[in-house]
């Protein structure tokens, strides 16, 4: 069971850069590296899913749960990493915006829920 596999790696390095462009950079510049970046994301997952291999096995559910909480956990570290550098966010992302908290509230009900039925489901089989 891997925490992070390699194209979470690259998802969470891509979120970092990201980040790192809105919260240090002044606009004009940010939204040119972000173009650049998010451009090259998107050519590296369309290369993936080309040339990928396809899984017929079933993920550990349990290893994917823990994934997304080392997610959120990583966003939440980074973001008050960036704050306490100094960067303030050009596009809002911060914790005093209320949409960002409706979002992770979001993502903590979806990712409570998933544990919930992967519980159920684990209890069922055993």
């Amino acid at each position: 069971m891997k925490l992070l596999k390699p194209m979470d790696f690259l998802g969470l390095s891509v979120i970092t850069l990201l980040l790192i462009c809105d919260y240090f950079l002044d606009a004009k510049h940010s939204l040119e590296i972000a173009r650049m970046i998010a451009v090259a994301f998107v050519v590296i997952l369309v290369l993936r899913a080309v040339f990928a291999k396809r899984k017929d096995q079933k993920e550990d559910e349990i290893g994917e749960l823990k994934g997304r909480l080392f997610h959120i956990i990583y966003i939440f570290i980074l973001l008050g990493i960036l704050t306490a550098l100094g960067g303030e966010s050009n596009s809002g992302i911060s914790f005093y915006d209320w949409f960002f908290w409706v979002v992770v509230g979001v993502y903590c009900i979806d990712l409570y829920s998933s544990w919930k039925k992967t519980k159920k489901n684990i209890d069922i089989s055993s």
